[in-house]
């Protein structure tokens, strides 16, 4: 009996949901800047090597999570220091009601990582300028500089 491979053993680049986002980046258009490039390494870069930071994990960081995987993105670290509010269900649809409380960079960081294999979504439930009391996670794995308020 023959067994499919899991889609986190298999390559991103030769995942059958990418074919669509493949044909897109090896074309030419006249819609494009006029310095990019089409090439089969467009995928891979975006896949591989490129890394984001979502600031806000509300309304629109949300989507924007959401969008950025769909589009192929798979290292995207997150930052909010808001927790999820009864109120944030009815429009961040990464959030249900039994998250209210939590930090919204860690849940929605779970959610998208739970649901969208071979992404590497990382949290920071932190505020983005550092202080005294508090050396932010993120900016500390980023830069030994902090700016002090």
């Amino acid at each position: 009996m023959e067994v499919e491979a899991s889609p986190s053993s298999r390559s991103l680049a030769t995942d059958d949901r990418w074919t669509h986002l493949q044909t897109i980046l090896t074309r030419s258009s006249p819609l494009a800047h006029p310095e990019f490039e089409a090439s089969e390494e467009t995928l891979k870069f975006i896949q591989e090597t490129c890394r984001l930071l979502v600031v806000g994990a509300g309304g629109l960081g949300c989507e924007l999570l959401k969008d950025l995987v769909l589009m192929g993105f798979t290292n995207i670290d997150v930052i909010d220091m808001d927790t999820i509010d009864l109120s944030n269900l009815n429009r961040q649809f990464l959030f249900r009601p039994k998250d209210i409380g939590r930090s919204k960079a860690d849940v929605a960081a779970e959610f998208v990582n739970n649901r969208v294999p071979g992404v590497k979504i990382t949290s920071y439930p932190c505020p983005l300028l550092c202080n005294s009391r508090l050396r932010c996670r993120f900016l500390q794995k980023i830069s030994h500089h902090c700016v002090w308020t």
